[in-house]
């Protein structure tokens, strides 16, 4: 998993948030994927090990 792939699964899921037809209780999972989303990259980004996380 890199940076990349959780960039494209936070757009994704903003998308799918955005949507009228989308229940409250979906919002707000999706919310609680977002904000674990946002912690690891900023973690990730904090400690320089993304390198790890590189697929190939």
């Amino acid at each position: 998993m890199n940076l990349d792939l959780l960039d494209s699964m936070y757009r994704r899921l903003v998308k799918e948030a955005t949507g009228k037809a989308v229940a409250l209780e979906k919002r707000i999972e999706i919310g609680k994927q977002l904000t674990v989303i946002r912690r690891v990259k900023r973690k990730l980004k904090q400690e320089g090990m993304s390198y790890i996380f590189k697929e190939g």
